[in-house]
């Protein structure tokens, strides 16, 4: 009784039964449910596409104006051409397009643009490309108006 002078021992509760069972009926009721809704009388959401009749609705209209191009020219700020091969100068862009219009003959060039340029310098990519005998499609890039704007 020295070693142990309120004998707290006797006044524990007993140790709880075990509940392993319980993991185990987890286990099965989560392996259940990944069976049951990965299963095929499920309905999943969406719109399926395998079928015809399934397929997205089609606007007929959709691309009348699109043009394909075959080359390329972005004009970024302060009037630098670049090409699929980098930036280059005017002389050396002349010299490109008359190459790709011997290579591509009849060629559509599309010309990547921002606001930030000037017109004339969207005149002189027109008319040297129409010297040489290609296209000029035309594309507004407005990364000039991120700067505006806090």
């Amino acid at each position: 009784m020295i070693t142990r002078p309120l004998d707290l021992s006797t006044r524990l509760r007993p140790p709880p039964r075990s509940y392993d069972y319980l993991f185990w009926v987890n286990g099965v009721l989560i392996v259940l449910f990944f069976l049951f809704f990965g299963s095929r009388f499920v309905l999943s959401p969406g719109m399926g596409v395998a079928r015809s009749d399934d397929m997205l609705p089609i606007v007929t209209h959709a691309v009348a104006g699109a043009v394909p191009t075959q080359l390329r020219v972005e004009v970024a700020e302060g009037g630098k051409l670049c090409i699929d091969t980098g930036f280059v100068s005017k002389d050396k862009f002349r010299e490109w397009l008359a190459a790709q219009a011997k290579r591509h003959p009849g060629a559509v060039l599309l010309v990547q643009y921002n606001k930030k340029n000037d017109n004339d310098l969207m005149t002189e990519i027109t008319n040297a490309a129409n010297e040489v005998g290609l296209r000029v499609q035309q594309a507004a890039l407005d990364r000039g108006s991120r700067a505006d704007t806090p």
